[in-house]
């Protein structure tokens, strides 16, 4: 530094072949300042370089507090963090020589810094000779992997006798050349060289141990006079030259300044050897120096801060096998390329680390997917801490961010992807049941439907509403038809099918039965007060009754569905689980109210059901209302609470196809399979018989002919018909085998009106008698 300022006090350039201080590169200080040797910064630029290249991310170093140390310091630490390195320990080693003690107070500072396994020894020889004795007294062989720039590690003579601690030690030193030009020239030269050298003699006498000239003693050996004697006439008594990086800088840096010196005579003097130039001169044909030197074979040239574009090489310290202890090349290092060779196959580590065995120095781990970092004070140290299921990393993977509605984190939780949703298809095992099942049903009630059309002249048909039974058998057959399109794929024709015919489909079904059961229960009402038919009895305000009751569940849907419009819609019930839906959306406020007019049906029904089930015992049609209605009520009783309990949508869609399903086949198994067993199994004449309307158990007819009956209010005599002197005749027909209108035509014989008496119900019961045999 101080020869630099002297020389450039006077503008003369200066070729360093050994200052690698940063402040030399600054042109504005040292505009005449250049160097065959590389510059501190380079050698930072190529720790930092292995240290990324092996992935090591938590060192500690250790500098000598001097200009050397701590500019190299300041640089690592600006420069670690852009490979994501921080400096676990930085502490200042004394130029001077310290006891033990305190080599080994460092030492526990690297302990305490124990997932820093890689340290980066910034000295001289000294201190690093003093932490490796401390290291042992530790006894951590084989521990710590140290890094040695050129201040210190340059021959395996050193660490004599700690072995076992540098073991995988890594030096970083400046290339060198094996200097075979410059060798080439030694070997051409004998002892009658001279060539006005005055260094000649003195290296011929030391090289080849004999005496020239007047050096010449009485014991010395004169050296040979013999002229053109090659040095490679000497044999093996020579010793081989082995040349430094420092005898290749020395030998570099006079060449260039020689062949400058050279360039500029030739091109300003032109014979003229004084005055011709100055020493300013050189500054810039050294900038435009660019060729490989003769003598080390290494491409010389300087850049803009007057460095020179060298290499360094990684050595690696270990046991070859001979058992000896040396420093084997392992890699190389350039300003343009970076690590261009690196020889990992052939690593010696610390801790038997070898081949491809991976040595780590690291304050934390990668996390492992789905897991984000807390960081800690040091950029590489974090906790890691897991995600929620539904959460990606976000921020260098620093923050979980909640993905959006409908997608889900990738495998990495990187980002998010939208989540195929599910739905209902032909192929589930529960499609294909519910379609069986709804076949089945649709084939019955189609087949009910028939027979009902065949037979339908019967008594016992025309006895049970057979108008009325056609529109539930239609309810039926529209209750398999909506089944299977509720488990169809969803789509905007399918969700209008489903808002709209679900409940029209019950409605349908329980809408002529809930007139049935009125009927009869005002038809055997009346005939306890009076022989008047009652009001809309005929089959005709039947039907008009029912549709009217349709009407209402079709209004109801109608205005609800311009209000709660159906239609798909992708549902994700709960936001931790990758489960996306794709339904028909239903809206709980229309949805309940339509339902609540289905049940108020089936109450209705059941009320009816109730009122009537100490009808005639011959009367079995109310008996099988009853069933029917019972069974009915107990369906929907399960179906509300699962159906709404459940949060599951496609468990809802087989829920409400099952209830459909369920539902028709109550109906036909209670109302119209009894039937279709009594026509084709009993015949119509045993179902006359076995169908005679018995009002009473002990009844009997007058010897007149006419029929004695006194009126009770007993609930075992519905009709309050009793003391009966003469039974009915077996072959009469009860009241279930008559039509509608047959039950309440006036009769010809009584000449078409009832005659008043004081018991009602006692003229009605001759006239059902009287229609009966008559018919």
């Amino acid at each position: 530094m101080l020869t630099a300022d002297l020389l450039n006090a006077y503008r003369i350039p200066m070729i360093s072949y050994s200052a690698t201080s940063d402040i030399l590169s600054d042109k504005s200080r040292y505009p005449y300042q250049f160097r065959t040797v590389l510059p501190d910064r380079f050698q930072v630029s190529a720790t930092i370089d292995f240290i990324r290249y092996h992935g090591w991310t938590y060192v500690s170093l250790l500098y000598v507090d001097d200009s050397y140390g701590a500019g190299a310091t300041r640089e690592l630490e600006n420069r670690s963090e852009e490979v994501g390195a921080c400096l676990a320990l930085s502490r200042a080693l004394p130029i001077a020589k310290q006891n033990g003690s305190y080599y080994d107070d460092v030492v526990t500072e690297l302990i305490a810094h124990s997932k820093a396994r890689v340290v980066i020894v910034w000295a001289y020889e000294q201190q690093a000779a003093s932490i490796f004795h401390a290291v042992k007294r530790a006894g951590l062989h084989n521990y710590f992997l140290f890094i040695a720039p050129d201040g210190w590690g340059v021959s395996s003579d050193e660490w004599i006798g700690l072995e076992d601690v540098a073991h995988g030690l890594f030096s970083i030193k400046s290339s060198g050349s094996d200097g075979s030009g410059f060798h080439d020239w030694l070997d051409a030269l004998n002892s009658t060289y001279r060539d006005d050298n005055p260094w000649f003699e003195q290296y011929w006498a030391i090289r080849f141990d004999c005496a020239i000239g007047m050096d010449a003693g009485v014991d010395a050996t004169p050296c040979s006079q013999e002229r053109h004697l090659l040095l490679a006439d000497a044999g093996d008594a020579v010793a081989p030259i082995h040349y430094q990086a420092l005898e290749t800088n020395i030998i570099d840096a006079t060449y260039a300044l020689a062949k400058t010196l050279h360039d500029v005579i030739e091109s300003e003097c032109r014979g003229v050897w004084r005055g011709c130039f100055n020493s300013s001169m050189l500054v810039k044909p050294l900038f435009d120096l660019d060729y490989e030197s003769p003598l080390t074979s290494r491409r010389i040239n300087f850049n803009e801060f007057g460095d020179f574009n060298g290499k360094y090489v990684f050595l690696n310290y270990h046991e070859n096998s001979d058992g000896d202890y040396a420093l084997n090349i392992a890699g190389e290092w350039s300003e343009t390329n970076g690590i261009s060779m690196m020889d990992t196959e052939h690593f010696h580590w610390p801790e038997g680390h070898d081949g491809d065995g991976h040595f780590e120095s690291v304050c934390s781990h990668q996390c492992p997917p789905r897991h984000y970092r807390v960081q800690a004070q040091q950029s590489c140290c974090w906790e890691c801490r897991a995600c929620r299921s539904n959460e990606y990393l976000a921020l260098n993977e620093t923050l979980c961010v909640t993905c959006p509605q409908f997608t889900w984190p990738n495998h990495l939780a990187t980002a998010c992807e939208a989540v195929e949703p599910e739905h209902l298809h032909w192929s589930d095992a529960t499609t294909i049941v519910i379609l069986v099942a709804a076949g089945l049903l649709a084939v019955s009630a189609v087949t009910m439907g028939v027979f009902f059309y065949i037979k339908r002249c019967t008594k016992l048909i025309k006895a049970c509403s057979r108008e009325l039974c056609f529109v539930m058998v239609t309810g039926v057959l529209l209750s398999s038809l909506i089944s299977v399109a509720l488990v169809a794929p969803p789509s905007e024709g399918s969700c209008y099918t489903n808002y709209f015919g679900f409940h029209v489909a019950f409605t349908v079904i329980y809408a002529p039965l809930l007139t049935r059961t009125n009927r009869i229960f005002r038809i055997f009402r009346a005939s306890k007060r009076s022989t008047q038919r009652p009001r809309f009895a005929s089959t005709l305000s039947q039907l008009v009754v029912t549709t009217i009751i349709v009407a209402v569940q079709v209004m109801i849907g109608l205005v609800l569905m311009f209000f709660y419009p159906p239609g798909m819609h992708m549902l994700m019930r709960e936001v931790t689980r990758r489960h996306v839906e794709l339904a028909c959306r239903i809206t709980m406020q229309p949805f309940a109210a339509q339902l609540g007019y289905n049940v108020l049906l089936v109450l209705l029904c059941t009320y009816y059901a109730v009122r009537t089930r100490r009808l005639p015992d011959n009367f079995n049609e109310s008996r099988f209302i009853g069933f029917c209605v019972y069974t009915a009520a107990i369906l929907w009783i399960a179906f509300t609470p699962t159906y709404f309990s459940t949060a599951n949508t496609q468990q809802q869609v087989i829920a409400l196809a099952c209830a459909l399903l369920l539902n028709g086949t109550i109906v036909l198994l209670c109302l119209f399979v009894p039937k279709l067993y009594a026509l084709y199994y009993l015949g119509e004449t045993d179902e006359n018989s076995r169908g005679s309307f018995r009002v009473s158990k002990n009844r009997t007819l007058s010897s007149g002919g006419k029929t004695s009956m006194s009126r009770t209010a007993s609930n075992e005599d519905p009709i309050g018909v009793t003391d009966v002197k003469k039974p009915l005749p077996r072959s009469a027909s009860s009241a279930d085998n008559l039509s509608d209108d047959d039950v309440f035509r006036p009769d010809s014989t009584s000449g078409g009106t009832a005659a008043k008496r004081s018991l009602p119900s006692v003229s009605f019961a001759d006239e059902l008698q009287e229609k009966a045999l008559s018919a």
